[in-house]
């Protein structure tokens, strides 16, 4: 079974954060001081999320975005009325996250969101994404959880719903090859699956941390193995996806193979059967998987 989350408003799973920590900040905002404003720093698809919230409700956006961000991204941001401002790539998080936050220093009248601090991040995964999943897993368990770390909201937000079930909860992280997970390498500009990766220099993403998740392992998938696989899984079913959950996929598959046939586990945006998996897994190409 599969559990998407593209048919969401604005088209991924970072609509549910996006929209909780915008209710928040409205429920927070004294409007006697003034109009609310938002501030954040994304280089995708949240953007995309509070630039249209933004527009729905009459409330002022400002995006950091990085400098390569695509033409249609930029554009759509545009469109929905939302102020950009741009980071060199090469600085990736890091340079976004400081850029917004030297933005709200200098003008308080912005809200930063600060979706990579936020605890509404974690909260709505927890609360709304989390028991969603175990609803429609009815009266199984979880047994294992997989999701790429962007914020680490979703990674940890989900894996505090599941573990109520099942405390042997098996979780792995995915993670860009070309800046991985806490590396203490500098922050890159090189093509990766988006919608992840580290702030580079050894900063880690607090809410992994905050989870108790420090120990985690990362699965390390590369640029063209996320293409890849959106290709295969396209073939397989016909189902359009994107690289960040395609890369999950990815993931998930190099594990089934060790567990038993009635095993399920919570992919990314999706939920797979594993006995499922692995019965495709045999299609599959030849994947170096270590």
């Amino acid at each position: 079974m599969a559990k998407y989350e593209f048919v969401n408003p604005f088209g991924s799973v970072k609509d549910r954060a996006a929209f909780g920590m915008f209710c928040e900040a409205i429920n927070l905002h004294d409007f006697s001081r003034g109009p609310l404003k938002l501030l954040d720093a994304s280089g995708g698809n949240m953007g995309k999320a509070l630039a249209k919230l933004g527009q729905l409700c009459g409330i002022p956006i400002h995006l950091i975005i990085p400098d390569s961000s695509p033409p249609p991204l930029v554009g759509f941001l545009r469109e929905a009325g939302a102020e950009l401002s741009t980071v060199e790539s090469r600085y990736f998080l890091l340079g976004l996250i400081s850029r917004a936050q030297a933005i709200g220093l200098r003008d308080p009248g912005w809200t930063l969101l600060s979706q990579h601090l936020n605890l509404v991040n974690v909260a709505v995964h927890q609360y709304q994404t989390g028991q969603e999943i175990r609803r429609q897993l009815a009266n199984e368990q979880a047994d294992g959880w997989v999701a790429a770390v962007g914020t680490g909201g979703t990674l940890s937000g989900v894996y505090k719903a599941l573990v109520q079930d099942n405390p042997a909860l098996v979780v792995r992280g995915t993670t860009p090859s070309e800046l991985p997970f806490g590396t203490y390498d500098p922050p890159n500009d090189r093509d990766k699956f988006g919608g992840a990766g580290s702030m580079g220099f050894g900063f880690r993403q607090p809410f992994i941390a905050h989870a108790g998740l420090d120990a985690v392992p990362f699965d390390h998938i590369n640029w063209q193995e996320s293409l890849s696989a959106m290709y295969e899984f396209y073939r397989l079913t016909g189902i359009r996806i994107g690289a960040s959950a395609a890369a999950n996929w990815r993931s998930a598959l190099s594990r089934c193979s060790p567990m038993p046939a009635a095993t399920t586990s919570v992919i990314g945006e999706s939920v797979i059967s594993m006995s499922w998996v692995r019965c495709i897994r045999l299609r599959l190409p030849d994947w170096d998987v270590n």
